[in-house]
């Protein structure tokens, strides 16, 4: 959800060079497919990193996302890629390059390439011949022998097969945020939703950011947002518009949760 309100030639080389090769290239796979969602300096209120990046295994990635935001961490940028292999050291070499402090990696097998690569290597050849003979001369009479050795150069390939598996690769990373206004991430009601509740007007809850005011009001994961400081909500858009115009004031917001209209007060920050 988008945040509203928030701020040798060895078989075993030659293998790992096709790895390499074939799948992502030889730089680090974290870096070469990250795509920027939050650029640096960050807002105020986004903390950079200090010291190490933590490195989490992912389970399930729209559950993580929702703990994550909920927890007060903001997304920055994720990478997506398919190779053989990648590493955690990686992953954290790119959230020290984005300022991340928090990265999740996730890794599903996803097939096994095979086939065969030409490997060519220098040959050095040696032939050997043997040679004898008579001389005669001045009345005199000899014989001779000996060998002569021929070095030839050249080269000769050869098919090693190969196979590899292959793996997508996903990671996320995360900065924490200290300053939320209110505390929620919002999406706009579809058009099922409409229908089911018997009114175009409102947005609906989809995370409650721990520790902010919302948070502190009792607003819930599901419930609907209908009106705050008295302005009724079409979208998101009119949601980020009051806050902004609110920001340090204690103001109603009206709720739909289980069919029924409730009020709460809530204390924006500034």
């Amino acid at each position: 959800p988008t945040d509203y309100l928030g701020e040798g030639a060895s078989m075993k080389t030659v293998l790992g060079l096709l790895s390499c090769m074939v799948l992502t290239g030889c730089a680090n796979p974290y870096t070469q497919f990250y795509t920027e969602l939050m650029p640096e300096p960050f807002p105020p209120g986004v903390e950079p990193l200090v010291g190490e990046p933590e490195v989490i295994a992912g389970s399930d990635i729209g559950k993580d996302e929702v703990r994550m935001l909920e927890d007060g961490y903001l997304l920055v940028g994720y990478s997506s890629f398919t190779a053989s292999d990648a590493t955690e050291a990686q992953a954290a070499q790119q959230a020290r390059m984005v300022n991340a402090s928090k990265v999740i990696v996730y890794s599903e097998y996803q097939s096994t390439k095979t086939g065969v690569a030409p490997l060519t290597l220098p040959t050095t050849n040696y032939s050997t011949t043997n040679y004898s003979g008579n001389v005669y001369g001045g009345g005199n009479y000899a014989t001779y022998n000996g060998t002569g050795t021929t070095t030839t150069y050249g080269q000769q390939t050869t098919y090693i097969p190969y196979s590899v598996d292959t793996y997508e690769h996903f990671a996320s990373y995360w900065s924490k945020n200290t300053k939320f206004r209110l505390g929620v991430y919002v999406d706009d009601l579809s058009a099922d939703e409409r229908a089911l509740i018997q009114s175009n007007t409102g947005v609906k809850v989809t995370v409650v950011v721990k520790k902010t005011p919302a948070f502190y009001a009792e607003i819930f994961r599901g419930d609907i947002l209908k009106t705050i400081a008295g302005k009724v909500l079409a979208d998101t858009e009119d949601l980020l518009v009051v806050v902004d115009r609110n920001l340090g004031k204690e103001v109603k917001i009206e709720i739909l949760r289980n069919g029924k209209l409730i009020e709460k007060s809530v204390q924006l920050t500034d």
